[in-house]
């Protein structure tokens, strides 16, 4: 068996322990579309705990809609919400969060929610581990798990036009994320990384991998020229020059699935790779988190961006045709 394909097995088995068929949107997330989410995180990794601002905004696809149904885990703690500005009350049922809105908005209207939230997210979605004696913060939130950690409409049915995430950490972390990083910026001892991405994208495919990295880069150039993508490498010190002869072939190997697929989906954003201490890889949006370093496993991440990310299973009761377009 590849490493690949036990990938592929083990996600399976973590779908079937999370019991996807029991975890589908409420007749409310029908209702709304989602457009944007901004990630406000602090992250603590001493007392392991997460505070965070997360706001939602949707588009109103039902007659009417007074309240809004979000993903959270009902270990996570809610201290308060905001609908349109105003202050606005909100209930728990398990691992759903519903907020009130300040009015009832009608279908095309636009719906912008808040929440601030907090707590100790871990779990098999997202670790607080160490690398070496320093940290290690990864999230791997498929298939269900972007609610362990952030309030969200976690279905892949409605993917987000574009996402923000603002992550504070101690100031000699590293915090990576999807699509281009837009700032960062140094607090003394803490610092936030703000990254942004403007391509639809499903709420398991957000993600964070934060460590002391090194950092190193490669360009990929478009087939049709224009100017070059950086390919980015995250990597533990220790394992920098174990990495180079793999990491090298990224670049050809987007060349030459972008001749088979098409055009790299992300190419005015990123792709790369962030260490992490999960055994294997997973296809996070323009930044796959990496836990075993071999060419068929590079390789099999890297069809994901076109094969799961791009085109991604609208439940995962399909989830086989993302693993199995990806089997390169």
């Amino acid at each position: 068996m590849t490493h690949r394909q036990a990938e592929a097995e083990a996600k399976t088995r973590a779908l079937e322990a999370r019991g996807w068929a029991e975890l589908q949107m409420t007749a409310n997330q029908g209702l709304y579309d989602v457009h944007h989410y901004d990630l406000d995180l602090t992250l603590d990794p001493v007392s392991q705990n997460l505070t965070g601002l997360v706001s939602v905004r949707a588009g109103v696809t039902g007659a009417s809609l007074a309240t809004l149904d979000l993903d959270l885990l009902a270990g996570m703690s809610v201290y308060s919400a905001t609908a349109g500005g105003s202050a606005a009350g909100f209930s728990r049922n398990g691992d759903v969060l519903t907020v009130t809105l300040d009015r009832t908005y009608t279908m095309g209207e636009m719906v912008e929610v808040t929440v601030s939230y907090g707590g100790n997210p871990a779990g098999s979605s997202f670790g607080w581990d160490t690398h070496d004696t320093e940290h290690m913060i990864w999230t791997k939130s498929e298939p269900y798990g972007a609610r362990d950690w952030w309030p969200c409409k976690d279905v892949n049915s409605d993917k987000a036009d574009s996402v923000d995430v603002h992550v504070t950490v101690p100031d000699h972390l590293t915090a990576v994320s999807n699509g281009l990083l837009i700032s960062n910026v140094d607090h003394g001892a803490t610092r936030t990384f703000h990254w942004r991405t403007r391509y639809p994208i499903c709420t398991y495919l957000v993600s964070l991998a934060i460590h002391p990295y090194t950092f190193f880069n490669d360009w990929y150039t478009p087939l049709g020229g224009g100017a070059p993508m950086e390919v980015q490498h995250y990597v533990y010190p220790d394992n920098y020059d174990n990495v180079q002869a793999v990491y090298a072939l990224t670049v050809p190997m987007l060349e030459v699935f972008a001749q088979s697929y098409g055009e790299y989906p992300f190419v005015l954003e990123k792709y790369g790779h962030a260490d992490f201490v999960w055994g294997g890889g997973m296809e996070h949006q323009t930044i796959s988190s990496i836990g075993f370093w071999s060419e068929d496993l590079i390789a099999h991440e890297v069809a994901h961006q076109w094969w799961g990310d791009m085109i991604t299973c609208d439940d995962f009761a399909h989830i086989w045709l993302n693993e199995g377009l990806s089997l390169i």
